[in-house]
């Protein structure tokens, strides 16, 4: 794909999912999903591979599950709210990337922490037009027939199947539902290990878009301070408003490209799976990344600026204030 024609389908992304918020937008809540095409072949799971996820789905619902009652499973679907997840808000710019078709595969169930769909805000959510679908497929897959894990996740015709966009860290992958928000959290509500689905890869990006100029101006600080490389270019399709693009060459972590509070949480539940993996995190210059500024909007301001030291000093300071204070207290 050249780049004038890439850049042209960007916008064209961007501009359906910005007329899809007009036009659906909170109030409504509805699901909006925006997909971007596949970039390889389409393969499927053979026959003896749909019959060992049939047997895993069996043997990981335990006895406790497979007695709940339908009442008893819908408080179940509520509690999934404390599952960790990302809002389609806070990674918004990780969906408006090219990705790379890698086919179908099972899932680590635990590592999908989010959704394009603005629909959801955790995994506890549901639409209106669709209340007790997390449940009616969760008995789906508790009655563990051919027949109704086949339905839920469509190994024979994998294009109908759960897709997911991935994204991967140091020591382990993220993934968010591009379609079947509502079957992965059935899952989740049944305690399966892994789920099949079909992948897409976007950890390597060679472009992402925004419209946001405080987005745009973080990008700016982030390549300047070493934690991105490569160029901001304005859009030439933009249409009534300034739309830019980032190419990337590299990036410290795959999502330095979202903004702020966005940046902080992908961090966070990436640390949640996978604890200490970014304690050796340097810049692209080598300069190490405190642990601390990749999950504290003031801390990597501290960092941005160059000014660590004084963030350090600060810190001291409060924990010596918070000290006397106790001190104080206990007298």
């Amino acid at each position: 794909m050249n780049m004038m024609k890439e850049n042209g389908y960007r916008e064209k992304i961007a501009s359906y999912a910005r007329s899809a918020m007009d036009r659906f937008g909170e109030a409504r809540r509805e699901e909006v999903v925006v997909t971007v095409p596949y970039l390889k072949h389409e393969n499927s799971f053979s026959e003896a591979r749909r019959e060992e996820v049939v047997l895993m789905v069996n043997e990981s619902i335990s006895d406790e599950i497979r007695g709940a009652s339908r009442e008893e499973l819908e408080t179940m679907r509520g509690d999934l709210d404390k599952e960790p997840f990302i809002t389609s808000a806070e990674a918004h710019e990780l969906f408006m990337c090219d990705a790379e078709d890698e086919g179908v595969a099972l899932v680590d169930t635990k590592a999908i922490v989010g959704t394009v769909s603005g629909a959801f805000k955790n995994w506890g959510d549901e639409y209106q037009s669709r209340k007790g679908q997390v449940v009616d497929v969760a008995e789906s897959l508790i009655s563990g027939s051919d027949g109704d894990v086949e339905r839920v996740f469509h190994m024979n015709s994998p294009t109908g199947g759960v897709k997911l966009r991935k994204i991967s860290g140091p020591s382990g992958d993220l993934f968010f539902c591009i379609d079947g928000t509502h079957r992965t959290a059935s899952a989740k509500l049944v305690n399966l290990g892994e789920m099949p689905a079909r992948v897409e890869n976007a950890t390597n990006p060679e472009s992402v878009s925004t419209s946001d100029k405080y987005v745009k101006r973080e990008w700016e600080d982030r390549i300047k301070r070493g934690l991105i490389k490569g160029r901001i270019e304005k859009d030439e399709y933009a249409e009534g408003h300034d739309s830019y693009s980032l190419i990337i060459e590299s990036q410290v972590l795959p999502w330095m490209v979202l903004s702020r509070h966005g940046m902080k949480k992908m961090t966070r539940v990436y640390l949640e799976k996978y604890p200490g993996s970014l304690d050796d995190l340097t810049t692209l210059d080598g300069e190490k990344i405190p642990p601390e500024a990749l999950v504290d909007e003031i801390a990597m301001n501290f960092f941005i600026a160059g000014e660590w030291d004084e963030y350090t000093r600060r810190q001291e300071e409060k924990k010596l204030r918070e000290a006397r204070a106790n001190a104080k207290s206990v007298v």
